[in-house]
């Protein structure tokens, strides 16, 4: 009797379980033939099933004693089914914590990823409030500088006044005891004349001679206290002095220094800053840039901040722009008329400050920057923006401090 085949998986199962009931429908109506040719092929016991099957009692019997044959080897398939079962589950289970260790990895990283974006937004929101901060120290030195000159400039016009009305306090009180002192000489002369024509009535002059004498004590003490105020008033100017003239020497040494700084700098830009011609045509590489369509281009005006010479106001006008230039400097401005040209003289940002909004197509300047400090240059800049038109262009050239020869040497 040879042993039942082992079933190993679970369709094989559901196969040999269809397969069985199949023969079993069809056990009753097989035919010799087909029942003849399987008793080679089949074993024993299956040949004996296949002869007894068709026997009412016996056929039955046989059936139940068949399977009880049977029964060992399907229990095997059922544990064999159940170990695969238990089999799977394991791996279920080992794939399930797998995946819950994954999902934990997961969440851990995304919580760091979290965590990570929530310090990048705070070093940047960090970032733009020290930023900001910057920006409000970077004004309030600037409102700072302007209340300074502010100061500056009401501390002297009050000083001016202070001084102004002093001392038209002090002529009314000259005026005064001069009129009192002719009033004092004219009682006397009428007091000599009343005693020269007048001997007689002694006591009756006597008499106003203490009048007189009353009013003449009195004006002495009115001149006693109007020499004490005149004391204390030039004790006050006499300390006001002292602060005024530090304001009229440092007004004055900064327009002597202003002065020969005025004097000196056209011989210095004429010496290097290089000849006209030269100027004219490293400045010509900006004409493009205007030439294109623009505010400039439709005859807004362009201004020339620190024009110098005038080289670069010379060649826009050539191309037919409408040009102004501005230059602190007088003897620069007037050589700049001289050649025709439209220049005001004056310090830029002031003169950018009195423009309207909107009004100039294009602003340049060259070489001007670098010589202001950082809140005259933020200032200038900020003009600038105002002014500018829709579409408007600002150029501004300064020296390169990468370039060795320039940072070495030429500047």
């Amino acid at each position: 009797m040879s042993e039942p085949r082992s079933i190993t998986g679970i369709q094989e199962i559901r196969d040999a379980v269809r397969a069985e009931q199949e023969r079993a429908r069809r056990a009753g109506s097989l035919a010799v033939p087909s029942f003849m040719s399987r008793m080679g092929r089949a074993s024993l016991p299956q040949r004996i099933m296949s002869m007894v099957r068709g026997l009412p009692l016996l056929g039955r019997a046989a059936r139940w004693a068949y399977g009880l044959y049977r029964a060992p080897g399907r229990i095997r398939d059922l544990l064999t089914l159940i170990r695969l079962g238990d089999d799977e589950g394991k791996r279920a289970r080992a794939e399930r914590e797998e995946l819950g260790t994954s999902l934990k990895r997961a969440r851990a990283e995304r919580e760091e990823l979290g965590t990570s974006l929530k310090r990048a937004r705070a070093e940047r929101e960090e970032l733009g409030a020290s930023l900001k901060r910057a920006r409000a120290e970077r004004e309030e030195m600037g409102a700072s500088l302007k209340r300074a000159r502010v100061k500056r400039e009401e501390l002297g016009t009050s000083l001016k006044r202070d001084m102004a009305a002093q001392r038209r306090l002090l002529e009314d009180e000259l005026q005064r005891l001069r009129r009192t002192s002719t009033e004092v000489e004219a009682g006397l002369a009428g007091l000599s004349r009343l005693l020269q024509d007048q001997r007689a009535g002694v006591d009756d002059l006597k008499g106003r001679l203490a009048i007189v004498t009353g009013r003449a004590a009195d004006l002495s003490r009115s001149l006693a206290a109007a020499e004490t105020r005149l004391g204390a008033l030039q004790t006050e100017v006499a300390g006001m002095r002292e602060p005024l003239a530090g304001v009229r020497a440092e007004q004055e040494g900064e327009r002597r220094r202003e002065e020969a700084v005025a004097a000196v700098y056209p011989r210095l830009e004429s010496h290097f800053r290089g000849p006209r011609a030269l100027i004219r045509e490293r400045q010509s590489i900006y004409l493009p840039y205007l030439l294109e369509e623009g505010p400039a281009k439709k005859g807004l005006p362009v201004l020339d901040l620190g024009c110098g010479r005038g080289e670069w106001l010379e060649l826009l006008a050539e191309n037919g722009f409408a040009v102004r230039g501005v230059e602190q400097n007088q003897e620069l401005a007037e050589e700049c008329r001289g050649r025709g040209l439209s220049v005001e003289e004056g310090e830029a940002g002031l003169i950018l400050s009195h423009l309207k909004p909107a009004s100039v197509g294009a602003v340049t300047a060259f070489h001007l920057l670098e010589h202001l400090s950082f809140a005259a240059w933020l200032g200038l800049l900020q003009e600038t923006v105002r002014v500018l038109a829709p579409g408007g262009m600002a150029i501004f050239e300064t020296p390169n401090p990468e370039n060795i020869l320039v940072s070495s040497g030429d500047f």
